[in-house]
């Protein structure tokens, strides 16, 4: 099953989002962990968006969210038409850093990369494009 919904990029519909994808997960037949992992990663996701991708204003600052649910388990698509920006390229933050000598960025992706199974990033006509795979549990 695939469906998709589209999220003005506001801070507001960040509750929205986060139901679409509890409810399309339960579909996917996650448990609750899984589901939760899924709602954590899309709410870091749109809210960098929000808060970074969107910095010019434009006409169309909306996020559209794609969830597939497979046998796999449940595939997330977030595409919005921010600025250019792959947050895989990034180094992993190093924890042991001090927190005085930290840079700041890069600890968001870092716990969407912790949370989900498999993260990719892509540009395509203008857009950015993050698809996130979280396994069903095997019994």
């Amino acid at each position: 099953m695939r469906e998709s919904r589209v999220f003005a990029a506001e801070r507001a519909e960040l509750a929205a989002a986060r139901e679409f994808v509890a409810q399309m997960g339960t579909l996917a037949g996650l448990d609750a962990a899984a589901i939760q992992h899924c709602e954590l990663a899309v709410d870091e996701a749109m809210s960098n968006i929000i808060e970074h991708g969107y910095r010019s204003p434009g006409s169309d600052q909306s996020i559209e969210i794609t969830c597939i649910t497979s046998d796999e388990g449940l595939t997330i698509i977030i595409i919005d038409s921010g600025e250019a920006f792959n947050p895989l390229s990034n180094p992993i933050p190093n924890y042991l850093t001090p927190l005085a000598e930290r840079t700041e960025g890069g600890w968001g992706i870092h716990f969407i990369r912790t949370l989900m199974d498999k993260v990719q990033y892509a540009r395509r006509d203008g857009q950015n494009q993050l698809t996130m795979l979280k396994h069903r549990a095997l019994h």
